[in-house]
């Protein structure tokens, strides 16, 4: 994942930076759609790296774990290639057609089984090994096809790493009676969140108190745990009140929700909320398109002074 990822910020193909030639248009006959889509491929692996598209989402990797594709930069690496010289007469002119015609070209020649992902292994990676919900812990390989929403920020330090964080728990909870408790919720609900089953217990852990009592100190962890595109930061509010469809559509591919600071206002439908928990379809659109259904399988986390008011009776 950090070969990808790195390859995503600097790759010369994408930021057109002076090496390689990468800053240099290749060598076109007619500047037709599918050479243009077998251009941006070689291009791509050139610095190797691979594509995949499984029917809904382009993906790319330069190991054992794949990322999504960054279709802003693919089309800015084509964009740059307007007024290249064709080798039939005339020059490249890029248009929004030719942009929308290659891409459908490449994602077909790049085109997997939609299982292909599928069958990576039920399990988060970190520091270049999978742990498997059985407590496996090997090393990644090429096999795994690793999505880059199950790879996990950091690294693993051993028995040490345990320590420091049963001790934090123990001091965040040192003044409840239930202390022993609230830790294994959420050591519990931790897990499941990293394993992304946290829907399946449809439980909302809502920190409260007052001051600088660790709420934010826990929810920094948690975000730290994963990667940075698949963090939510959406106030619960915003799900309950009208145009939620324009915030639930920000929540679709993500691994975790946190609410760092949770204003104490009424909550007055809370279906849409207790859906994003439970992991069931929900009504999203974005500016601009047509509305859909979407899921998020991740967990949520919220944290404030105080638990908000809520005129839902359903007692669901």
């Amino acid at each position: 994942r950090k070969r990808v990822h790195e390859w995503m910020l600097a790759a010369p193909a994408l930021r057109g930076a002076a090496t390689r030639g990468a800053d240099r248009p290749p060598a076109l006959e007619r500047g037709s759609h599918a050479e243009l889509a077998e251009a941006l491929i070689c291009r791509l692996r050139e610095d190797g790296v691979e594509l995949a598209y499984d029917g809904a989402n382009l993906r790319l990797s330069a190991g054992s774990t794949w990322a999504p594709c960054d279709a802003a930069r693919l089309s800015q690496t084509l964009q740059g290639w307007d007024g290249a010289h064709l080798a039939q007469g005339g020059s490249l002119a890029v248009q929004a057609s030719t942009v929308h015609g290659a891409f459908a070209l490449l994602r077909a020649r790049v085109a997997v089984a939609p299982a292909f992902f599928e069958h990576a292994p039920p399990g988060v990676a970190i520091g270049g090994r999978l742990i498997l919900p059985s407590g496996e812990d090997r090393p990644i390989s090429a096999d795994d096809r690793v999505l880059a929403e199950h790879v996990l920020e950091g690294r693993v330090d051993g028995p040490r790493s345990v320590r420091r964080w049963l001790a934090f728990l123990g001091e965040l909870f040192r003044d409840d009676a239930d202390r022993e408790q609230r830790i294994a919720y959420l050591q519990e609900w931790l897990g499941a969140a990293l394993f992304g089953e946290a829907n399946a217990y449809r439980g909302l852990p809502f920190l409260v108190g007052t001051g600088q009592n660790g709420k934010s100190a826990l929810c920094f962890a948690i975000q730290d745990l994963f990667t940075a595109d698949a963090v939510r930061h959406v106030d619960p509010k915003s799900l309950t009140g009208d145009h939620a469809e324009y915030y639930v559509a920000s929540l679709e591919g993500g691994k975790v929700l946190i609410g760092f600071d949770v204003s104490g206002e009424m909550l007055r439908d809370t279906s849409f909320l207790k859906r994003v928990i439970s992991g069931e379809p929900i009504d999203a659109r974005r500016p601009g398109e047509m509305p859909r259904k979407v899921l998020f399988r991740g967990a949520v986390i919220l944290a404030g002074q105080e638990l908000p008011p809520s005129a839902d009776t359903s007692n669901a």
